[in-house]
């Protein structure tokens, strides 16, 4: 009995790795790991892996030649990929940017009720977390 539950569990992570990875079906994943044997779908599922790359800032998978993210429509250079990759944190690079660079970098304006950077709209911000919607009235106060 414990077998066959922890057989289920390990094939439900492997159809949940496989979304995240993938993009692909999770129920077809999870019922292809069940059928044949987690650590064999597991297997595939890593050799059948695209080439992408997680973007920074919203931590979605976007194609290695992209030099902005399709999503959240952040630069993805190399220099700031490699700092972060080293272990900096966004805001501490966007910080060290504003202050070495001789273009202005405006502050980017944070949601009021999840704390996530907002962006910039037409004529308003958007939070891409709760999707709440402010004004430029409404972030004078921030």
């Amino acid at each position: 009995m414990s077998f066959f539950i922890s057989w289920s569990f390990f094939s439900i992570l492997v159809g949940a790795f496989a979304r995240d990875i993938k993009h692909k079906d999770f129920l077809l994943w999870t019922i292809l790991a069940f059928v044949l044997s987690p650590i064999l779908a597991f297997t595939i599922c890593l050799c059948m892996a695209p080439n992408k790359k997680r973007c920074p800032y919203c931590w979605r998978y976007v194609a290695n030649e992209a030099s902005k993210c399709c999503f959240c429509h952040s630069v993805l250079n190399k220099e700031r990929l490699e700092k972060i990759e080293a272990g900096a944190s966004v805001e501490s690079i966007l910080q060290q940017e504003r202050k070495s660079s001789k273009v202005e970098i405006p502050a980017v304006p944070k949601c009021p009720a999840c704390n996530v950077p907002l962006r910039r709209e037409e004529d308003h911000y958007m939070c891409l977390m709760c999707l709440g919607r402010f004004s430029d009235e409404d972030l004078k106060g921030k």
